[in-house]
């Protein structure tokens, strides 16, 4: 379910919005094989009974917005709303560390500024593992301020959008719950809005349709325990947009790697009429190994434009491999035009790190050992990777773990 706020373009001044938002550990979700497992989880309304769904419901409102989420625990254990990404007040986070949670029975309102434009999520953080792994998630979309098809305020438009939230289901985790032990994850099942296997295709919500030159505007986010690999080759792909904030240069991507937590928003153009497929692997976090995999379809129709050959010229950079990484990452060049490539890594402050120059006379991989200009090995953290051939730039994050 999608709650959606009914903002005209000349409504520009914000407005409040009232969310009424409970919780429940009384769902039940049947698996692509016919295993029915319990749930716990998020729905709409102020009333006591109902089930929840997996994800939660998709909370919208534009940027400014006055936002309220009227929150009532109807479930035998504490829970709390943890608006990830939004950067809320201590009072309003819902971490209960720092802040409290929410007792059977109880009720509270969160409240703040819808923040920019973008994507973002939000899941109970009591006993996070375990209520995460049960369901306790969704996700939170922030328009522009007059609410239109664009990704952010005067960022590009779109004709349809759709947010996919991928986990996974641990069978032992889900049914012994708190018993189970939690340095082993051996996931059974793999997601995309609650959906695994053939059900995804068959949600009519996750898999849409294209017609002609439509755009479609995909928000990413990874709300499981492992890192996700899309395959976008299918599709004329551009990733705009990362954890709620416009890139500073938009590239076009075969395939993009989605860490837990993080979030992207990707625009889809069909290249091909017909049915295309969005591939994605669930990828071990030691070794990068396949864990599982799903696959969401596509169907294209109508006249299909020329969209395929816009970046035919581009300059293109693949995601780094691993993400995070240890000891190295990779990155598959594959630019247009001979001669040198610059690479410039920055940390999250924009700090130059490191520069590089290599020949882009055949292609090849370029390889960064995490180690800075003075052969140093640099500190933990997420890294900007700049590729640049004259007027073309690139850039790609990764993320340096000790």
């Amino acid at each position: 379910m999608i709650l959606t706020l009914l903002v005209t373009a000349s409504m520009v001044s914000a407005a409040d919005v009232h969310i009424y938002m409970k919780s429940r550990m009384n769902g039940t979700l049947v698996l692509s094989d016919g295993t029915s497992i319990t749930t716990w989880g998020f729905r709409l309304g102020s009333g006591m009974g109902g089930t929840p769904q997996v994800p939660g419901p998709i909370l919208e409102a534009n940027e400014g917005d006055h936002v309220f989420i009227h929150f009532q625990n109807f479930s035998p254990m504490p829970h709390t709303i943890h608006l990830h990404g939004l950067d809320v007040d201590q009072a309003n986070d819902g971490v209960p560390q720092t802040s409290f949670s929410i007792p059977m029975g109880g009720s509270y309102t969160y409240e703040f500024i819808a923040p920019h434009a973008g994507s973002y999520n939000y899941h109970c953080h009591v006993d996070t593992i375990l209520h995460m792994q049960m369901g306790m998630y969704g996700a939170i979309n922030i328009l522009p301020p007059d609410g239109s098809n664009h990704a952010w305020d005067g960022g590009p438009a779109y004709d349809l959008e759709r947010t996919w939230v991928t986990g996974e289901v641990d069978i032992l985790w889900n049914q012994q719950q708190g018993n189970t032990d939690f340095t082993i994850y051996e996931p059974d099942y793999f997601m995309v809005n609650g959906k695994d296997g053939h059900l995804i295709g068959e949600d009519p919500y996750t898999s849409f349709g294209l017609v002609g030159a439509e755009t479609a505007l995909l928000r990413l986010g990874n709300m499981g325990y492992l890192p996700v690999r899309y395959d976008f080759s299918s599709l004329w792909t551009e990733v705009v947009a990362s954890d709620g904030r416009p890139l500073p240069q938009s590239f076009a991507a075969n395939g993009l790697i989605v860490a837990p937590g993080e979030r992207y928003d990707v625009l889809i153009r069909a290249t091909n009429e017909g049915v295309s497929h969005i591939g994605l692997e669930y990828l071990d976090l030691y070794d990068g190994s396949v864990l599982g995999s799903a696959t969401v379809p596509v169907t294209a129709s109508g006249a299909i434009s020329a969209a395929g050959e816009l970046f035919a010229d581009d300059f293109v950079i693949s995601p780094g491999f691993p993400s995070p990484f240890s000891s190295s990452v990779s990155f598959a060049l594959n630019p247009v035009n001979q001669g040198t490539i610059e690479i410039n890594i920055f940390d999250v402050r924009g700090r130059r790190v490191r520069q590089v120059q290599t020949s882009a006379d055949s292609g090849g991989v370029f390889v960064w050992d995490g180690r800075d200009q003075d052969g140093r090995e640099a500190p933990q953290g997420v890294y900007h990777v700049q590729f640049r051939q004259g007027p073309k730039v690139v850039t790609r994050k990764v993320v340096h773990v000790r």
